[in-house]
């Protein structure tokens, strides 16, 4: 399963560079958890909760596996990141869903971002998915 998570923010960070991001942390560890992706670009920091899964799962895409109680975990890490990162810490920043699907073709795995929902979580502790 870590191996699919793993392509799943592979093509995330593609996606993201593409749009003039530079990744500057992917599986950035705290006390509270992981934020899959981490990039900067046009003057923000972007923060990636990235669920990779096979088509029709049971929650919509990994939509729904962004829990309440997932939220507060990574708005705790986003903090604990911009605390050990002063430079960084003025920045404005955004938590941003990338839901990727992962099929099997012709005995070959296909990764493909389907939906970036950028700023899912608003206002610091707000949920709103």
């Amino acid at each position: 399963m870590k191996a699919i998570g793993d392509r799943g923010e592979a093509q995330v960070c593609q996606y993201l560079e593409a749009q003039g991001y530079r990744v500057i942390a992917q599986q950035w560890h705290c006390r509270w958890g992981e934020v899959d992706v981490i990039a900067q670009g046009h003057g923000e920091l972007r923060f990636v909760e990235v669920k990779t899964r096979q088509p029709h799962n049971w929650d919509q895409g990994g939509l729904l596996a962004l829990t309440p109680t997932k939220a507060t975990k990574l708005l705790r890490a986003i903090a604990e990141f911009l605390s050990t990162h002063p430079d960084l810490a003025n920045c404005c920043y955004q938590v941003d869903l990338a839901l990727v699907c992962r099929t099997i073709r012709d005995h070959q795995e296909h990764y493909a971002v389907t939906q970036y929902l950028p700023n899912v979580l608003e206002g610091g502790d707000t949920f709103t998915i």
